[in-house]
């Protein structure tokens, strides 16, 4: 049976997240290896049983403050709707003059 109770998954992290401070600093400093570490820790005390998921998509929602939604997209916790990003917007622009540049 897969645990999906994100209020059981979140309090675990939390467990995690205040047993290994050096992890949480490590991530932040750009190794990736530690989320990993973190991943497995929190799995180890849900017996393997949760859902990874869940359990990725929890501990970097609290780690680096984004929320993720489904799909593995990023989400600043607005409805998606709206205006495009910076970053869309000139990665869009970017696409355009290329294929304008090969007509």
């Amino acid at each position: 049976m897969i645990v999906e109770d994100t209020a059981l998954i979140a309090a675990t992290i939390d467990e995690v997240i205040a047993e290994f401070p050096q992890s949480v600093a490590d991530y932040k400093a750009g190794k990736e290896k530690a989320f990993g570490f973190m991943v497995g820790q929190t799995m180890r005390r849900l017996k393997g049983k949760g859902s990874p998921r869940s359990v990725n998509g929890l501990l970097k929602e609290k780690l680096d403050g984004v929320r993720v939604r489904r799909g593995g997209r990023k989400s600043s916790g607005g409805s998606g709707k709206g205006r495009e990003s910076s970053g869309t917007a000139e990665k869009r622009l970017r696409r355009e003059e290329s294929r304008s540049l090969r007509r």
